[in-house]
């Protein structure tokens, strides 16, 4: 690793804020609907506990956080848009194969170079938001009777919906959070801690200035105004 490292802000505090009400909404909902369909609440006051005290609550604030998202990806230009989870070609194709090796060889190889949103995560980024609200608007129908009626729709077709994705969903939180810890302990880029305050750090040398960063080819580093090379002394 060089000398020469340089700490970038690189994740806004909304897109945070959002990440974590989100990540916790998500482990609520997972547990409590689990333990409703495992068979092993036999409780009814245990059951309706889990159901208005744990599971509607958490399906509330991730509803909110999913509407703020979407607006954001749409909206904004830099990490938090769109364009920076839609795959590219360059330097994001050459990061997704290193990403790639890095996985299938169980984290014996070094981690690929990026700037915010991983180059193999990021379009599964988008594909999870997208089920996560799937997962919203089944919950509402199921909550809302008067909506189920609006569209002629029966509460056992909407619950078989509603669990349809939840082991796709499971699924890929563990391996989200797992890929966190990899990347962050065989890499430089402190992907866990940069959740928490928005900084990343990045070597500035030579050999690993921020050309060699892999970053969505539409949201330039210098666009973004957040590192440019180091200025040479001599």
């Amino acid at each position: 690793m060089s000398d020469n490292v340089s700490r970038v802000r690189v994740w806004p505090g909304l897109l945070r804020v959002i990440h974590w009400a989100a990540a916790l909404a998500v482990v609520l909902l997972l547990l409590s609907g689990w333990l409703m369909q495992s068979g092993l609440v036999l409780n009814d006051r245990l059951y309706e506990f889990l159901l208005e005290q744990l599971h509607l609550p958490a399906g509330h604030v991730l509803g909110l956080a999913i509407v703020v998202r979407f607006y954001l990806l749409f909206r904004d230009r830099g990490v938090d848009g769109y364009s920076a989870l839609v795959p590219g070609r360059g330097a994001w194709q050459q990061g997704i194969k290193e990403g790639l090796v890095f996985y299938t060889s169980f984290a014996r190889t070094n981690p690929p170079r990026y700037f915010a949103h991983h180059p193999v995560w990021a379009p599964v980024y988008l594909v999870w938001w997208l089920l996560l609200a799937a997962q919203l608007v089944t919950g509402l129908l199921l909550e809302f009777g008067a909506l189920r009626g609006l569209f002629g729709l029966s509460s056992d077709a909407l619950l078989g919906w509603h669990l349809a994705p939840f082991g796709w969903l499971a699924m890929l939180a563990v391996l989200h959070v797992v890929s966190a810890f990899l990347n962050d302990l065989k890499g430089s880029g402190s992907d866990v801690s940069a959740m928490i305050n928005g900084h990343r750090t990045f070597e500035t040398g030579e050999k690993t200035g921020p050309a060699k960063v892999a970053a969505p080819p539409s949201v330039s580093l210098n666009d973004l105004g957040v590192w440019k090379p180091p200025k040479d002394k001599s």
